[in-house]
């Protein structure tokens, strides 16, 4: 990733929109950012970073809402947007997270892009133009995760020095990120968790088993002497025990069962053979009874007979007179017919005497109707008169109603015009009064913008000068710290010389020690030794000396780390003075003018919150006078609308009343009034329509009768006729039945008597027929039992009963006793089943136990090293990263610093391995990193930095990393480190990676050829300038 162009609206100190174009560097590949603290130097890292990733560069900055600037007006959104290339390609990504304006409770502007840039256009990669999916394919398209990026790409303030000096676990969270080791922690908990698993499975079913052998004495019996009650009385005992005394029971069980089975079959027979015997007699017994109770019932039959006779003599005769009852029958519906038409003719008869009176009636009413039809006429005729007035009159009504209406609106509108009057004039005054409120508020709105520039600086004297009484009261306690580091630095070099020279001197002594005269000394050469050297003091060891160098070494760390912090001190405290001159602000009491100040911006506030107010008061004053203006230039139409409609409504209220008047001439004067007019005519209607309707109703009734009276003489005629005939045919039926029951040798009297009704015949008829029937099946029973019975005699049922009791009882004791051993043999086999099952499942689940316990301890570090299979891997990389680191180290260090991996056992049982040790090729000691100054500290972070950048490019596989962006740290270097320094840098660049350095120090930013200055204006906020050498 290469950043090309980069846009910044109102984000951190950059007020308004900043626009950083890369591509005027052109060749040149390094460059520096510089300006003054809290200039905004780091918010451009934080833009690109923001772009990218959605978050800041630094851990510190990652809360998004710290991100918009405190300038921004409200309605500009922040917003970041960047242009860059990645393999031949270029890309836009913009990101607007939106922000809550004044007097709003929701974000508004929120908007996220990204396009590919071709010649012709710009197209969308991502489906939906959202975080989500703008996040994955960012994350795609660079080959690096957020975490990776600020490790290797970006290096925020202080953090690319975490993996150097952070302890193991923060090693590990940093080594877990880059390279998603991550899954083999959550491999290690679900390992855990199968653990636990599985160990509940192996308590739970070995459970069981104890159960299930617990459970054996209470199921069935121990026998005496048997090897499963031996194992069972044993202390111990385990599963195969007590499966092959299982076996032993198997057996014991079988071969009880056969025998009692045999004892069983045999009782059974016996008894079987008892109860067909008793069964046989008894059956024998009841044929007895049988032929007994049918003879006692056939004598009763017999009995009877008498009168089943006379019921079937009976039957015969109804049977009989069943034949003749149709002739009967029809004698009796013929004179039925012949009484109702009698009864139908008289009353016939009394209807023609009535209907022969109506008819005169009705013809005395026709003749006197018939002579009104002269008044009818007269009447038709003055109702046409009426109804011809009644259109005019109806007129007359309605333009007297909307004269009165018009006369009411009239009046109405006369009033309302009063009253508008007296409004608009009302108006008129408040809007004058609210104008002169208006202008008076204006007048301090006005002394706004003077007061809030008061304020701006105020706030960024008062930031100043915290910061400076800050670096002050650093400044003291910096300057003790050196002058204590620096005395015991002396004190401690002053010991190490003395004991230096004591050594030395013990040195010499040893050597004369061993000199002998005649012999050459092997310094001088001489033979002759007159003065040997003599030990003065304790004699010193060379361990001893180098403990002291260590501590003179560690001590002169201190001090110039002290300087460091010094020289940072007053760098830092120059240029507050220097900002704070250009303020032209007093520095001689800096406390003293910071409460003044923040005094005089407490007053400026309480001021400020007045103008507020007022503001806000005149904006709801012009408001409401913009309203009024709208409302009355609305009501002034209005009221001149409604001047107009009144002089058009008098105009014609004169019209209708000259209408009104000519139209009353027409009509007589009595008929005037509508309603009177409507009484009358509906009066001489009534009285017509009445006429009409006797006369109508008198003609229709006058038909009516007429023809009722010749339809009713039509049917007295009819029926008369219809009587003389049923006569002749009831004479003849007569004759026809007398003759039928002459034949039948019946009187009419035992005719009568002979027929039945039907239910009493069907009763009598089934009564008989169910005799004969019972009799002949009971006479051939009782010969049937006879003939079985002629040979046979009557059994004794006691002595049966007794024996087969005796032979059931022996029979359903063996079969208990059968029973019992089959279901002991039953729960052994059951039992022994599922022991042998459950022994099995133990078996298994503690062979996976033991596996996946094996398998955890492994990953999860269960050793003598105490490291884990993520941790091992962590250990790969970070060895991997040391190999990188230490190519560039040896030349920044001139071959005297190697980073090695420490293997050192961590406290209280923690994971080891991650730790960083320094090798001093000057010492031939190897010591902790963190003992290592400042600028040792920085060289080797940034050589681990490009060698995590090295494995990382591998680790990814096609990953290019073409920039470089390092914040801070170059403060901390001597004049030879950092030309080293600049020059690993330098032959970084030359690979074509793009790098960007901030940094306060002079000399870097004289050397390298661009600088992108970042100045901060007097009202607060930044811009920025890009300059090439």
């Amino acid at each position: 990733m290469r950043p090309l162009y980069l846009k910044l609206t109102a984000f951190g100190p950059y007020k308004d929109t900043e626009i950083i174009d890369f591509t005027k560097l052109g060749d040149v590949q390094l460059f520096s950012i510089s300006g003054n603290t809290g200039a905004g130097k780091t918010t451009i890292f934080d833009g690109i970073a923001f772009a990218l990733y959605g978050r800041a560069s630094g851990s510190d900055r990652e809360d998004n809402r710290l991100l918009r600037s405190d300038f921004a007006e409200d309605h500009v959104h922040t917003s970041v947007e960047l242009v860059f290339t990645i393999k031949e390609k270029i890309y836009r990504v913009l990101r607007q997270p939106g922000h809550i304006k004044k007097g709003n409770k929701t974000k508004t502007g929120e908007k996220y892009e990204l396009f590919e840039i071709t010649d012709l256009q710009e197209i969308s990669i991502v489906d939906r133009q959202i975080v989500s999916e703008i996040d994955k394919k960012i994350e795609e398209l660079i080959g690096l995760t957020q975490d990776q990026f600020k490790q290797i790409v970006m290096l925020p303030q202080g953090e690319f020095r975490k993996l150097l000096t952070s302890e193991t676990e923060n090693k590990e969270a940093i080594l877990r990120r880059l390279f998603k080791t991550e899954h083999y922690k959550y491999m290690n908990e679900i390992l855990r968790q199968k653990k636990s698993t599985f160990e509940q499975s192996y308590n739970r079913v070995s459970d069981q088993l104890d159960q299930t052998m617990k459970q054996i004495s209470s199921i069935f019996p121990l026998r005496e002497n048997s090897k499963l009650q031996d194992v069972f009385q044993a202390e111990y005992y385990n599963v195969q025990q007590v499966l092959e005394a299982m076996n032993d029971e198997k057996v014991y069980y079988q071969h009880e069962i056969e025998k009692k089975n045999q004892q069983y079959i045999s009782s059974y027979k016996n008894h079987d053979t008892a109860l067909k015997e008793y069964y046989a007699a008894k059956h024998i017994n009841e044929q007895f009874d049988q032929l007994r109770v049918k003879k006692l019932h056939s004598q009763e039959l017999m009995n009877k007979e008498a009168d089943i006779h006379q019921l079937e003599n009976q039957l015969k005769a109804a049977e009989l007179a069943q034949r003749i009852e149709p002739s009967e029958q029809y004698v009796l519906n013929y004179q039925k017919q012949l009484q109702e038409k009698e009864i139908q003719l008289k009353t016939l008869t009394k209807k023609e005497q009535q209907a022969s009176e109506q008819l005169k009636l009705v013809t005395s009413q026709y003749k006197k109707e018939e002579e009104k039809s002269e008044q009818r006429e007269k009447v038709s005729i003055y109702i046409n008169q009426l109804e011809s007035y009644l259109p005019i009159v109806e007129q007359l009504d309605s333009e007297r109603n909307e004269i009165n209406s018009l006369n009411n609106q009239i009046n109405q509108q006369e009033h309302k015009i009063r009253e508008d009057r007296q409004l608009l004039d009302r108006r008129e005054k408040e809007q004058e009064s609210l104008a002169e409120k208006i202008k008076e508020l204006t007048k301090q709105v006005e002394k706004a913008s003077e007061l809030n520039k008061r304020l701006t600086e105020l706030r960024q004297i008062g930031k100043l000068l915290q910061r400076l009484i800050s670096l002050q009261k650093e400044e003291s306690n910096i300057q003790y710290k050196y002058q204590q580091t620096k005395k015991a630095y002396e004190n401690s070099k002053k010991q190490y010389q003395e004991m230096e020279q004591n050594w030395i001197n013990n040195q010499a002594f040893v050597l004369a020690s061993h000199l002998h005269d005649g012999v050459e000394c092997p310094v001088c050469g001489s033979t002759a030794h007159p003065k040997k050297a003599s030990m003065e003091k304790q004699p010193i060891t060379k361990e001893a000396l180098e403990s002291l160098q260590n501590q003179m070494e560690e001590k002169n760390h201190s001090w110039q780390e002290q300087q460091v912090a010094l020289s940072s001190n007053k760098s830092s405290l120059n240029e507050v003075f220097t900002e704070l001159n250009e303020w032209g602000v007093l520095l001689d009491e800096p406390s003293k003018t910071f409460n003044e100040i923040v005094q005089e911006g407490k007053q400026l506030a309480e001021k400020e919150k007045e103008i507020e107010q007022a503001k806000e008061k005149r904006n709801q004053y012009e408001e409401r006078l913009e309203q009024q203006k709208q409302e009355d230039k609305e009501n002034k139409e209005a009221f001149e609308h409604l001047k107009q409609k009144y002089q058009d409504l008098f105009a014609l209220i004169q019209t209708k009343q000259a209408s009104h008047t000519e139209k009353k001439r027409q009509v007589p004067e009595e008929f005037h009034q509508l309603s009177e007019l409507k009484a009358n005519l509906r009066n001489q209607k009534q009285q017509k329509q009445e006429m009409d309707q006797a006369w109508k109703d008198i003609q229709q009734q006058y038909q009516q009768i007429t023809q009722w009276h010749l339809e009713i003489r039509s049917e007295v005629k009819n029926y008369q006729k219809q009587i003389t005939e049923l006569n002749k045919q009831v004479e003849k039926a007569n004759k026809t039945f007398e003759q039928k029951v002459s034949e039948a040798g019946f009187t009419l009297g035992t005719y009568h008597e002979a027929k039945l009704e039907e239910n009493i015949y069907v009763e009598h008829k089934q009564q008989v027929e169910m005799y004969n029937q019972e009799k002949q099946q009971l006479d051939s029973q009782i010969k049937e039992l006879e003939a079985t019975l002629a040979k046979e005699e009557k059994q004794d049922l006691g002595y049966l009963e007794e024996r087969l009791r005796d032979l059931k009882r022996d029979f359903e004791q063996n079969l208990n006793q059968l029973n019992t051993l089959k279901k002991y043999n039953q729960e052994i086999y059951s039992i022994k089943d599922r022991m042998e099952v459950l022994h099995n499942e133990v078996a298994e689940t503690e062979n996976n136990l033991m596996v996946i316990t094996e398998i955890y301890d492994v990953l999860r570090g269960q050793n003598q090293k105490k490291v884990s299979f993520e941790r091992y891997l962590q250990m790969e990389y970070l060895e991997q990263i040391i190999e990188a680191a230490n190519y560039r180290l040896k030349d920044l260090s001139n071959g005297q610093f190697y980073l090695t991996r420490s293997d050192r056992q961590e406290s209280h049982g923690r994971q080891s391995g991650l730790a960083l040790d320094v090798y001093d090729t000057y010492t031939g000691q190897t010591r902790d990193v963190k003992t290592l100054s400042g600028g040792e500290k920085f060289n080797a972070s940034l050589c681990l930095a490009l060698g995590m950048s090295d494995v990382i490019q591998s680790f990814q596989g096609n990953v290019m990393i073409q920039t470089m962006f390092i914040d801070e740290g170059f403060g901390s270097l001597d004049e030879e480190s950092l030309t080293k320094a600049i020059d690993t840098l330098v032959q970084l660049q030359k690979s074509g990676r793009l790098i960007g350095v901030i940094s306060h120090v002079q000399e870097l930013k004289d050397i390298l050829p661009a600088t992108i200055e970042v100045k901060k204006t007097k009202e607060g906020y930044s811009h920025t300038n890009l300059i090439v050498k």
